[in-house]
Order: C-alpha cells, then structure tokens, then sequence
C-alpha cells in the first residue's frame, strides 16, 4: 500500500499551516487506503465500547467533516469540535497557527472558529451510512465567544454559558456516545475566569446534566455521559498540587455532573517562551512535545481526585508510543493524538495501539 502521507507529506510541510490542515482534511475525505487495519484492543466504559485507546482529538475535525477518512485511520474514537452554536470566524490575528518545528509543537491561536452546530449536524447526518458504527464519536462543545464578550455581567456569562450548551446537547446528542465541555482553551477571552467562576458547577452544569436526562429519558436511552476539560498546569509543577486541581474541580465532582476529565488543553504559559511572537492579549497555547511533562503531572493528579469509575482521558504531548504508555500508566483510560500526526503522519497512531495492548491497567 502506498504510504500517502510520506507522498503526500513534502507538499503539505510547503504550505502555511492552516493550508496544510485543509489539504490534510481534503484528502481524509477520498476514498483511498490510508492505514492498515485498525488495531483490535477493546475497552469498555458506561456501555461505550472502544476498539482501541488511541482517539482524535478535538480542534483536528473541528466541523466533523472527515470523520469516515479519520475513522480509517484506525482511531478507536474520534473527537471532533469544538463546536459553537453560531459561526464564528475565530480570531483576526494572523498566522494564527504556527509550526515550530526543532520543538515538535504547535503554537495555536485560532479561536474557536466553528461553522456552526446547523453545518456540524448536516456533516453527521451525510456520513451515517459510510463511516463505522464501532468508532464512538465525542462531541466537545463551547460557548460562542463574541456573545461571552459582549455579555455586561459574569451572571449573565453564565446564563449565556448555559443557553448555548443545552442547544449544543440537544442538537449533538443523537449522533455521538459523550459530551465533553470545553472552557479551557487559551484561545478565547473570558472563557477560562468562567473554568473558576465559584457557581459555575450550580448554574450551569446542574442543569445541563438535568437536561441530559430529560434527553435520555424522552428517548429511552442512557444518559450521555459529560467531560471537562482541564486546562494543564500552567505554574511550576511543584507548585501543581492535588489541592489546587481538587479546587478546580471538586465543585463538580461534589455535584455528581461531570463523569469524567480530558487532561489538557493546550498551555498559554509556554507560549511566551516559545513563541514570544504571540500577541499580548491573545498568548494562544502551546500543543506538542513540550506539553507532555504539564500533561502527564495533570493526569497523575486527577486520577488521585476523580471518583473511581470517572473516565480519564489523557491528552498533549503525546508524540511517542512511549508517551502514550506514560499516560496510561499515570491513570488514563484513554489517550488522545493531535499535534504529534502534524509531525508523525497517522502511522503514529497504528504504534500507539499496538503499544497499548501490552500495558498492565488499573
């Protein structure tokens, strides 16, 4: 079979970034061979079985266009997203994303572009029929950025906060296993003040899980399960305890609202020692290589401080098979890939699994 990527590879590395995104995602949606068979090592959580550890993660498909060419891949589950209720261009800052290759990283300041919830659903519904059935799709959904922007208050932030991600659950729900909410990118002003905000867990989780059951009770199914996102830690990491994560978090666990965590995002604080090019008001955030140590101390520490069955997704950094054992290691149950395809083509992820498979777990 011919190695696409390596053919395809020289071309894509010759364009600016996000050119060589849409290229990539052009050709996920051929019709042509682009990995051997995925690897088999099943893995059940809340009746969502997993062919394989190895997922997508969220911001490669953000409008869930390739999913049936990721899905050839051989990723046991696909994250796409985030998706917004409305368009939204991102931010006008350009380049917005940026290679910075001797670190085997990213430096991205998108902003949460979205064609919105209307387009992403359309995209679901045309791949029903041709993408598997055995690869679990995860939505991950946020607030629209220019309506958190332009809201007077941090009460009404939230009611904002609220509003779009019940819209977001009704409209997602029929086509993905679970839900994860994302208010840790770096990208987006106000977003992460509302990751802290002391009623976040009360006024806006509460009734989004609230709402999540009148779902699947309408519909006589099990309620999706729903994921936050974590931001890493972005001080020393002998400053990172597990009482500040536990800060972070324990108002949701308290609560019973979220049944699990994807530990993280990209980091903002790496941005100024990487890419001092970054804009003052937008830092934007770091994915890639330099990510992994942030990652893997906020996965240790979470595992310590989820409940026991809370699913723990382990994500940045990962550009080995070696990091990606690091993690499960550490506690996840799942890894997730991004940055580390940009530098390793899709190969990486075929590795990943077959290295998985030998892991002792908890």
């Amino acid at each position: 079979m011919i190695d696409y990527f390596k053919f395809f590879g020289h071309l894509i590395r010759l364009l600016p970034p996000e050119g060589a995104h849409r290229l990539g995602q052009s050709l996920l949606r051929l019709p042509i061979p682009l990995a051997p068979a995925p690897v088999s090592d099943s893995f059940t959580w809340k009746s969502i079985e997993f062919r394989n550890r190895v997922g997508l993660a969220a911001g490669f498909d953000k409008d869930a266009e390739s999913i049936v060419g990721e899905s050839r891949l051989g990723f046991g589950y696909i994250e796409f997203g985030t998706v917004l209720a409305q368009p939204h261009l991102g931010n006008a800052v350009r380049p917005r994303l940026v290679r910075l290759k001797r670190e085997s990283a990213l430096w991205n300041c998108l902003g949460f572009p979205s064609r919105g919830v209307h387009v992403v659903v359309n995209n679901l519904r045309a791949s029903e029929t041709s993408r598997p059935s055995n690869v679990p799709l995860v939505a991950n959904i946020g607030p629209h950025p220019a309506r958190l922007k332009a809201a007077a208050t941090e009460s009404h932030c939230l009611e904002i906060v609220l509003a779009e991600l019940t819209e977001l659950t009704t409209a997602l729900s029929p086509f993905c296993k679970m839900l994860v909410v994302n208010l840790s990118s770096p990208n987006t002003p106000v977003l992460r003040s509302l990751l802290h905000h002391p009623k976040i867990a009360r006024e806006v989780f509460v009734p989004l899980r609230r709402h999540l059951l009148s779902i699947a009770e309408a519909k006589k199914c099990q309620r999706l399960p729903l994921l936050l996102k974590l931001p890493p830690e972005d001080i020393n990491r002998e400053e990172w305890t597990e009482s500040s994560l536990q800060r972070l978090i324990s108002p949701m666990i308290e609560s019973g609202v979220i049944d699990g965590v994807v530990a993280t995002n990209s980091s903002p604080k790496l941005s100024s020692s990487l890419y001092p090019n970054a804009p003052r008001d937008l830092p934007g955030g770091i994915s890639g290589k330099p990510l992994l140590v942030r990652s893997l101390a906020t996965v240790e520490l979470a595992r310590k401080i989820l409940p026991s069955d809370s699913l723990l997704i382990g994500c940045g950094g990962i550009t080995t098979s070696d990091d990606a054992v690091a993690f499960i290691r550490a506690g996840a149950d799942l890894v997730q890939l991004y940055t580390g395809l940009v530098y390793h083509g899709p190969q990486l992820v075929r590795a990943i699994a077959i290295a998985l498979r030998m892991v002792n777990r908890r």
